[in-house]
């Protein structure tokens, strides 16, 4: 069983997210909290316990800090819990500050179960992963699947689109570790900009990256695409 901890201070979206996972089998709740602070006294609790944590559902935006600190407090206390941001902030920092401390997902508010379902079975793939190459040298190929959270279905793409460029687009994008512009992944991956533009608004229907407005000055926004998958 993975041992749970949700964390939001909205009581809807944390009744609704324990709900989704109490209809998993494979995790248990085993605390709520609505702050930084109870976040953070709860998670220390269960670690001094013995009873531990695996896995925290983090909202970023909390009522006495950001989501991040929880995490930043328990890395100084050297507390291992993976954690999956769950949040509606769509902007570059708030993915960049994700990404920057770990986070193994980074889920973008509201959901429905199915997109949930499917984010925690990623994860569970991951944890599994992890497991089986833990006593063991990796090789390239296993620590490539073990970062890959979520196996997309390319069976049928949409018109134009092909499962070679669209490979080669998503390995770009979910090894980049950083937002980048449909020019830029573009120029990465030796497409035109247009074309590039297409695979990342599809991966972003898709649920696997984050649309983000990146001030531009001038002119129209440039927007950003972050893998999020």
């Amino acid at each position: 069983m993975i041992r749970t901890v949700v964390v939001d201070d909205d009581p809807r979206a944390l009744a609704t997210h324990t709900g989704y996972l109490e209809r998993l089998e494979e995790f248990e709740v085993v605390a709520v909290a609505d702050s930084v602070t109870s976040a953070r006294e709860t998670i220390t609790a269960h670690h001094d316990a013995g009873a531990g944590v695996d896995l925290v559902l983090l909202d970023l935006t909390l009522p006495d800090g950001h989501g991040t600190d929880v995490t930043r407090f328990l890395r100084s206390r050297e507390i291992d819990v993976d954690f999956i941001a769950v949040t509606g902030d769509r902007s570059v920092d708030a993915v960049r500050r994700c990404l920057a401390l770990g986070a193994v997902q980074y889920l973008i508010k509201p959901f429905g179960f199915r997109t949930f379902h499917d984010r925690m079975d990623a994860y569970l793939r991951y944890r599994r992963g992890s497991v089986a190459i833990d006593e063991r040298a990796s090789t390239q190929d296993e620590i490539d699947s073990l970062l890959s959270l979520r196996q997309v279905r390319t069976s049928v793409l949409p018109k134009g689109l092909t499962r070679t460029t669209y490979g080669v687009i998503v390995e770009q994008v979910r090894r980049a570790g950083r937002p980048m512009s449909a020019a830029e992944v573009g120029e990465a991956c030796a497409v035109s900009r247009v074309t590039a533009r297409r695979y990342l608004e599809y991966l972003a229907d898709l649920g696997l990256c984050v649309r983000m407005q990146r001030p531009a000055g001038r002119g129209r926004p440039e927007i950003d695409y972050a893998w999020s998958g």
